[in-house]
């Protein structure tokens, strides 16, 4: 069943065709070497204001959550090189998209340079949440 609670839920009850928000489940992928070696950076000395990012809130609660709780709404054990595409449409101006593998019991965020790929569809679904605690339910 899938009733979200005070952490993500991804759901299997919906066709995926028309989300703005889902996920995707894959097994069995391969690692492969992307040939990216480095990305852009603000130099260290100069220093920004944090402010709050929508990326990177939903990256750390997600990744804690695929750790730590019951997400799927189907049993599930991960494996080896699961890798879990997580898509939400409703955020910034071109979508959030994140991407995890299971590498030596946790999901883990990619590095630069590396994908996992070939694997096998196993799921896909709704991304559920509760938008605010006064509707979570007892």
């Amino acid at each position: 069943m899938c009733t979200p609670g005070p952490h993500f839920k991804f759901c299997t009850c919906s066709d995926t065709s028309h989300l703005r928000d889902y996920w995707v489940l894959t097994t069995g992928n391969k690692e492969v070497d992307t040939g990216v070696v480095g990305s852009i950076s603000m130099p260290s000395d100069l220093s920004e204001p944090e402010h709050f990012s929508n990326d990177s809130f939903f990256h750390a609660r997600i990744s804690f959550d695929l750790n730590n709780s019951q997400v799927f709404d189907f049993a599930y054990e991960p494996k080896e090189g699961d890798k879990i595409e997580v898509h939400f449409k409703e955020f910034e101006e071109d979508g959030l998209e994140m991407v995890w593998v299971y590498l030596n019991g946790e999901f883990q965020s990619l590095g630069m340079g590396v994908d996992y790929v070939e694997g096998t569809s196993l799921e896909r679904g709704k991304v559920c949440f509760v938008p605010s605690p006064e509707k979570l339910q007892s």
